[in-house]
């Protein structure tokens, strides 16, 4: 696995169910220039935290759109041991260590790369490196390595910091990153909005083992019935009963596809927005088991070809996202994936 993380802010279901610690300010994704988002302010304790410990490695990659406002500069500095960053590099297992980190310095849209602790400033930017009070793509690649480390920040698919042959490693275990945190500044020293949020390691094959440039996470919803229609809807059509808003919680019991025997329900999807071939593209379903226990997952259709993703064993009654699988490939044309061939496939559910 190359691709560790997909997340809009702005997918319907269980906001953070792909985070190991999903704190953000606003529990419902806010929106602010025309961009639903999450909101961190580390002064309330607000961080996004994912544990990448199955597929640790010395090289992550990190990207996000971001939004930076409401500074109060006094609070601002690269020697407060680390309250200010916007991402950290994380080593977790004990003894546990941050390698590096993203902060920011002035209220002038300065960034430098500090090592964690009291290691010192590894690279900086020029001042004004990225916009105040309006969205940018913000991405970075960190190698840990003792002598060979590397540190490479882009904005807007431009280096602003790129450094070589430096000691990025803070102690840690065995000198990788299990751990990526999103945070923001002190005493609310600026409020952290970000959206399009992925993370990848170097393993695989490209586009998704290095800096991916500037992206855009599209959330898909179902619009009209797929071949099978056998689970039965609360109300109305399958694919109205699963097609909810784009709201952080789901609508719970309220509308739904339920069944108590081994069979697929599927559903088309709408068109991307973007005219651009998809690099990526991830499923999941919000769901919760009751009675007899049935293992799930999804699954895709086109041309009378159905490809099942990862069986998960039912056990929990409560909501949660079930089998979300990411698909770095598309797994019927045995190939990169196409606009046409995504907009083709219906996604569905299967009980056994």
């Amino acid at each position: 696995m190359t691709l560790l993380l997909m997340d809009s802010a702005r997918q319907p279901g269980n906001a953070g169910s792909q985070w190991t610690n999903f704190n953000p300010a606003n529990a419902d994704p806010a929106v602010i220039a025309g961009l639903q988002h999450y909101s961190l302010d580390n002064d309330g304790g607000n961080t996004l935290q994912k544990n990448i410990v199955a597929d640790e490695d010395d090289v992550v990659v990190v990207g996000c759109r971001m939004y930076v406002n409401g500074f109060d500069s006094h609070v601002l500095g690269s020697g407060d041991g680390g309250n200010d960053f916007l991402i950290k590099w994380r080593e977790d297992a004990a003894p546990a260590a941050t390698h590096v980190m993203i902060k920011m310095t002035d209220a002038n849209g300065t960034l430098v790369v500090e090592k964690g602790g009291t290691g010192g400033i590894l690279g900086s930017s020029a001042t004004s490196a990225f916009p105040i009070n309006a969205w940018f793509h913000l991405e970075a690649k960190m190698k840990i390595h003792d002598t060979t480390g590397t540190i490479q920040v882009r904005i807007d698919g431009v280096d602003v910091i790129n450094e070589t042959g430096l000691d990025t490693r803070n102690g840690g275990n065995v000198g990788i990153v299990d751990l990526v945190t999103f945070g923001s500044a002190e005493d609310n020293a600026i409020v952290l909005r970000i959206c399009d949020i992925f993370i990848l390691n170097e393993q695989g094959s490209a586009p998704l083992n290095d800096l991916i440039g500037p992206h855009t996470i599209e959330s898909l919803r179902t619009d009209a019935a797929g071949n099978y229609t056998n689970w039965t809807p609360s109300a109305g059509a399958n694919h109205d009963a699963v097609d909810d808003p784009t709201e952080a919680v789901h609508d719970g019991d309220s509308t739904f596809v339920e069944t108590t025997v081994a069979e697929r329900d599927s559903y088309s999807f709408g068109d991307l927005v973007s005219g651009e071939d998809p690099i990526a593209v991830q499923v999941k379903a919000t769901a919760r088991f009751t009675g007899t226990q049935l293992d799930f997952n999804t699954f895709l259709r086109r041309s009378a070809t159905d490809d099942d993703g990862p069986t998960e064993t039912g056990t929990s009654s409560g909501f949660a996202d079930r089998a979300l699988t990411i698909y770095e490939t598309d797994p019927i044309a045995a190939g990169a994936w196409t606009k046409a061939n995504l907009e083709a496939t219906e996604f569905g559910i299967r009980t056994t």
